[in-house]
């Protein structure tokens, strides 16, 4: 098969997977949407404050931003080097499969990305395991360790649990740096292939793992910015309760495999953990959980578009342009 039949399949399929994503996820969220409505009430739809939802977009793109570069940062304990602009636009397009059932489809994205931009099969597949393993684990510890005695109040007993999971979860990540030849040998042998074992030093894993902490506390800043934009007054509470919220409502949409981008189990989280900490009234709740989803529908969808415009018109290369990129 020529490389231009090659190129010309490759095109097709990324649209159809576009489509199929918006096919997909247009059809979840407009349902969604209208649950909003009918929980809510149109009463909630206040004057919107396009001050502070620019300012919670503003503060997302950052964390994106800081995500990509600790990931660049793993790659590297492989040997391998990513450009900045080729690392935003794989980040980017491989978000896209988040939002089609299963969670195989954002990292093998991902690993096929990286691999025609010249990075090695074991450097794509390990770093996008240690990646998800490390923002999982950080996400687990920044929500359970803000939740607090609240947890009681949805499931009494819960923040008993929480303190025995941060502490699984943190010892976890402590040992992890000892842990990892292990993991990638057990990860190579469930792949089929032979994963090199990362370079990566035990402080570089932990530093790792803070930047995973720091970007889920400004994931959870947005949001309380996109609430007081949504709510404007009845956005009470402390930035720490909206932090938790967010956090824990994205782990557990998360672990949720079976939906795209954790629609529906997410929602519900999201709208249970904001009523439970007497952050906003039920109706609130689902306007904020589902309004939130909308927005960051776009936030994350319309870069991951452009950034696969951009990547169609450049061939493969084997040898990155961007490899001298600090």
């Amino acid at each position: 098969m020529s490389t231009t039949i090659r190129r010309l399949l490759l095109r097709a399929l990324q649209t159809v997977f576009i489509v199929a994503v918006f096919v997909y996820g247009g059809e979840k969220v407009a349902s969604a949407w209208t649950d909003a409505r009918v929980h809510g009430g149109s009463d909630l739809l206040a004057r919107i404050r396009w001050s502070y939802l620019c300012a919670a977009t503003g503060v997302v793109l950052l964390t994106y931003l800081l995500l990509i570069q600790l990931w660049r940062h793993i790659l590297r304990s492989w040997g391998e080097r990513l450009g900045a602009v080729d690392a935003m636009a794989i980040w980017s397009i491989s978000s896209l499969g988040r939002y089609v059932p299963g969670r195989v489809w954002q990292m093998a994205a991902m690993m096929t990305l990286s691999r025609r931009r010249g990075v090695s099969p074991a450097a794509a597949t390990g770093s996008a395991l240690l990646n998800t393993l490390l923002n999982m684990g950080a996400g687990l510890v920044v929500a359970l360790a803000l939740a607090g005695s609240t947890l009681d109040r949805i499931q009494p007993g819960a923040s008993g649990v929480g303190a025995i999971a941060i502490a699984l979860a943190v010892l976890g990540m402590l040992v992890l740096p000892w842990l990892l030849p292990t993991l990638v040998r057990i990860v190579g042998r469930v792949l089929g292939r032979e994963i090199a074992e990362p370079r990566m030093t035990a402080a570089a894993i932990w530093l790792t793992a803070g930047g995973n902490v720091v970007a889920w506390l400004l994931y959870g800043i947005a949001f309380h910015l996109f609430a007081i934009g949504v709510l404007a007054d009845a956005a009470a509470g402390a930035t720490s309760a909206y932090i938790a919220v967010y956090t824990g409502s994205y782990v557990v949409g998360y672990l949720t495999i079976f939906t795209p981008g954790g629609l529906g189990a997410r929602e519900a989280t999201m709208a249970a953990m904001l009523i439970a900490f007497g952050l906003t009234s039920e109706p609130q709740a689902w306007l904020l959980a589902f309004g939130s989803r909308l927005w960051l529908l776009v936030v994350e969808v319309l870069p991951g578009i452009l950034f696969l415009a951009y990547s169609t018109l450049r061939p493969p290369s084997k040898l990155n342009s961007g490899d001298a990129t600090p």
